[in-house]
């Protein structure tokens, strides 16, 4: 019986590409390898240009939340999501200067220093258009979705894009709303943008997780990124599912396929660990039930 079925990716390197990482402070854990910066750089951005750049840490004790140091702040028009890593936006001017990044699993707080460079391009700067109406509201299988993201800051008329809608959902260009009805759950990580060409064609660019639920289950993931590991070291996380209604969560039966060879799930904790054989990019698709529900 499965309620809940999220498609996440893991990502798995070999140590020899992650050792020895510039600027950054590892800390030990006892029940994974060191936790660290996989990151070892940031692209180069430019002006009217949209910049997209995630940052990914390996061996957390849980779940990794990103902060920038408000001493060495990022460029101008660009943000960092907490959750995920992503560093979105649209730079307003240039910028060269080393930026440091914190990252804690709530058991140990990590430091990554990076060089962060913005170039001119022709045209000027971003004007500060930013998205509005976020994060998105979540779904469900089976039922009409409508979420409208908004712009503030910005002229208009505005064009907006997206991609990794989950399927059945669209989203129309001219009015920035996301309609339809999704055929699958999962938590779904959308690449959100908008052209400002009331402002020179300024465009920004944001990720944002949308959320759709089982067509008959309150029974979500609360994990929403997975933990990343390393060939060869001991890897440890926990997958952690909850309600949506107030109904408390009974005795839950975790399961997961795809992942590579040398970890396993523990069925009744939802504990994956083991140690990884396989260097790679895997998706990995996590389900979970529990006695109380009927579906």
């Amino acid at each position: 019986m499965r309620t809940t079925s999220w498609m996440h990716t893991l990502f798995l390197a070999a140590a020899c590409l992650v050792a020895g990482v510039p600027g950054a402070r590892a800390a030990t854990s006892t029940e994974n390898g060191t936790f660290r910066f996989l990151t070892r750089s940031l692209p180069v951005g430019t002006t009217n240009a949209e910049y997209v750049a995630r940052l990914l840490t390996a061996n957390a004790d849980g779940p990794v939340t990103f902060t920038v140091d408000g001493a060495t702040p990022l460029a101008p028009g660009m943000t960092l999501a907490p959750a995920t890593g992503f560093v979105t936006g649209r730079p307003t001017s240039t910028f060269h200067s080393d930026v440091t990044i914190h990252a804690n699993d709530g058991t140990t707080t990590i430091d990554f220093t990076v060089d962060l460079r913005v170039n001119a391009s022709g045209g000027g700067g971003n004007a500060g258009s930013t998205f509005g109406n976020l994060p998105l509201a979540p779904g469900r299988v089976g039922v009409a979705y409508t979420h409208t993201v908004s712009v503030a800051n910005g002229v208009g008329p505005y064009v907006f894009g997206a991609a990794s809608l989950p399927t059945g959902l669209r989203l129309d260009g001219g009015t920035g709303t996301i309609s339809g009805t999704p055929t699958a759950a999962g938590t779904f990580l959308v690449d959100l943008s908008v052209t400002d060409h009331g402002e020179g064609e300024n465009k920004v660019v944001t990720v944002a997780p949308l959320t759709v639920l089982p067509a008959a289950s309150d029974l979500v993931f609360t994990t929403t990124v997975l933990n990343n590991g390393e060939v060869g070291t001991p890897y440890c996380d926990t997958w952690r599912a909850a309600r949506t209604t107030p109904s408390p969560l009974g005795a839950a039966t975790f399961s997961g396929t795809g992942l590579p060879a040398g970890l396993a799930v523990d069925t009744a904790t939802g504990v994956v660990s083991g140690t990884p054989a396989l260097a790679g990019t895997f998706e990995v698709v996590l389900a979970a039930s529990d006695a109380s529900d009927t579906i």
